[in-house]
């Protein structure tokens, strides 16, 4: 036999080694999406029986879901794609995945080399395609069976599973194949032997590589007096996501008292822990007159000497606003991997580890030598403003976003997960949070794009295995619209209530709101579809149910069968905005309020002050009913 024959098939058993390499490795999730120049890494990964294998035509739509699972499991999903502009379609996805340290890994087939700058069909320039998006890149070469080559290649299985876990992000590693890519009949039945044989063998998943030992934490703030813990997104795959939801739990201060904190949905900390006053504080900044004199002096005796950030750079406005009024205090980011979270601080420092053992015993010796009036202080102010912002009435003639995100997070199961949308969403949900209860959210926020929303609920729900919930809104909900045909791949019930506006209504937070023509801000900016979301669920077979009022949320009855279940929760756009503006703005009253507060609050206020508390009645429910406080 020529040595051209003997290489004729080697392509199919060259992406075995490679398939075989990342089960060793722990991949059991493989997202394929269909054609050509792939065959033989599809045909590698259904001839290995270890692989829950999906397929997927939307390569996005695919690239989003494997987010999904590297979100929530503790290894991550494998994509992969054949050659030309079906892997630019992973660019989001990747983007994503590298902004929020979620482990990926992208297997994209293409065709030799000699081929590129040819002119030849689908054939372009897949080397580095990612760009430094990406923490690992290895160009495979063309197959080939000598010793050193196949070496190489199983070790390109193992850098690319290990360092995009240990260093949180994406590994992408680019296959040239050759015809002919089947296998023959030998070599099939050669490899399904091999692949029996490592899957009762089973593997020994490797330990994560620690920056830091178990025992140590960096001396740095331990003679804060007055540190504050803001916690942003964080993933649940995350080495330190347990130790973050341990924290209120197992951290407090000599005195029983626990360290003052902030946080966003998505971080590792329970809503009902989510330190409302931030809210409040960020509001109180921006007023003017009497006001300014009360918040100036509340942020200043509230101000912390250090700040202690957990996660991601926290994204709601009220936080961002109090670390830029707070951007000379030391911060520390406390992180799994090696990446700046800090756009704001003028003095950061960075601690990287992925032992929570090591970031509970910092906490702890950081919380010995606290100052305990400072601490109930601020607790206290804390408390109060809770109070404040959970009297507030939500009641008004229209159905509001506020009051369909309130009502249906209401029914939703504890044995939910909840993945929140981007856009107006999670800031929304941000400010409703500690009326909402214990909950524990998901959220794509690295770079915080809208599309792949419902992709990576899917990806998360395959992953947990367990009910998932998933609040959008209408624009994501049509930007993902293919993501439906996925439910096939659900083996639990996926609960999608769609926030239905009629566009992008987060645009009227922006001055161009108050500049132009309503109906050329419409066009331009919010963008308005009128797709009927019922026929769209009864293309795909997908449940529907639309909801128009309140009352009709006390009712409803939540399917429980596996596959997508959609709510469309139709709101009104205008009545939404005001009671945004308003919302606040009662809260705040109330919190400052020197007749209802046990606090000390009223030291704060001097009679003009006072008196630009109460210019006249404030309202908070529809002044139409009578009713006000």
């Amino acid at each position: 036999m020529t040595a051209e024959k003997a290489d004729s098939r080697v392509s199919f058993q060259w992406a075995f080694e490679l398939i075989s390499s990342l089960y060793n490795e722990g991949i059991r999730e493989l997202w394929i999406s269909p054609g050509s120049r792939s065959t033989p890494l599809v045909l590698a990964a259904e001839v290995h029986s270890g692989f829950r294998t999906h397929v997927v035509l939307d390569e996005r739509s695919s690239g989003f879901a494997a987010l999904g699972i590297g979100k929530c499991s503790s290894r991550p999903a494998v994509l992969i794609c054949t050659s030309g502009t079906a892997a630019l379609n992973y660019g989001p996805a990747i983007q994503e995945a590298a902004n929020s340290g979620t482990p990926l890994v992208v297997l994209t087939a293409d065709r030799p080399a000699s081929l590129r700058q040819t002119g030849s069909s689908q054939t372009i320039d897949q080397i580095k395609l990612f760009g430094d998006r990406v923490l690992f890149f290895h160009e495979c070469g063309t197959p080939s069976f000598d010793t050193v080559s196949v070496r190489r290649l199983r070790l390109a299985g193992v850098q690319a599973v290990r360092e995009a876990v240990e260093q949180r992000g994406v590994s992408h590693l680019n296959i040239s194949f050759t015809k002919p890519f089947e296998p023959t009949s030998a070599q099939w039945e050669a490899a399904a032997e091999k692949a029996k044989q490592q899957i009762l063998k089973g593997y020994s998943a490797h330990k994560p590589i620690n920056t830091v030992s178990s025992r140590s934490f960096p001396e740095f703030g331990f003679g804060a007096k007055r540190p504050l813990l803001i916690a942003g997104p964080m993933n649940l795959s995350d080495p330190l996501f347990e130790g973050g939801s341990a924290i209120y739990h197992q951290i407090t201060t000599p005195k029983g008292q626990r360290i003052p904190l902030l946080s966003d949905p998505g971080s590792p900390i329970p809503t009902d822990e989510s330190g409302p006053i931030g809210h409040l504080l960020s509001y109180l900044s921006h007023q003017t007159d009497h006001i300014s004199k009360v918040s100036s002096r509340l942020i200043r005796d509230l101000k912390p000497d250090l700040i202690v950030r957990l996660g991601d750079t926290p994204y709601s406005p009220s936080l961002s606003r109090l670390l830029e009024l707070w951007a000379e205090v030391p911060h520390l980011l406390i992180t799994s991997r090696f990446t700046w979270q800090d756009p704001v601080s003028s003095s950061p420092s960075r601690w990287v580890t992925q032992s929570s053992e090591s970031v509970l015993n910092f906490l702890r010796e950081l919380s010995k030598g606290t100052d305990s009036e400072w601490i109930s202080t601020w607790n206290s102010l804390d408390n109060q403003a809770r109070k404040a912002i959970q009297s507030v009435e939500l009641h008004t003639e229209s159905f509001t976003d506020y009051t369909a995100i309130e009502g249906l997070l209401g029914r939703i199961p504890p044995e939910y997960s909840v993945f929140l949308s981007n856009s107006m969403i999670p800031r929304d949900v941000a400010i409703l949070q500690s009326r909402i209860g214990s909950q524990q959210f998901l959220v794509n926020r690295g770079a915080a794009g809208i599309d792949g929303i419902t992709s990576t609920a899917v990806g998360c729900a395959a992953a947990l295995k367990k009910p998932l919930a998933l609040l959008t809104g209408d624009l994501a909900f049509l930007h993902d619209v293919g993501a439906l045909a996925l439910q096939s791949h659900l083996e639990t019930p996926l609960l999608i209530g769609v926030i239905q506006n009629r566009g992008g209504t987060i645009f009227r937070k922006l001055p161009v709101f108050s500049t132009i023509e309503k109906e050329r801000f419409r066009h331009y900016f919010e963008t308005p579809q009128e797709v009927d979301l019922e026929s769209l669920c009864k293309a795909y077979q997908v449940s529907y149910r639309r909801i128009t009022q309140a009352q009709e949320l006390s009712s409803l009855t939540l399917l429980d069968s596996p596959g997508i279940h959609v709510i469309e929760l139709v709101t009104d756009p205008d009545a939404s905005h005001d009671q945004r503006t308003e919302f606040l703005d009662s809260a705040f009253r109330r919190f400052l309020d020197p007749v209802d507060s046990h606090v000390g609050i009223s030291q704060y206020l001097d009679s003009d002050a006072r008196q630009g508390l109460y210019p006249g009645e404030v309202t908070t429910r529809d002044s139409e009913n009578g009713e006000g406080t």
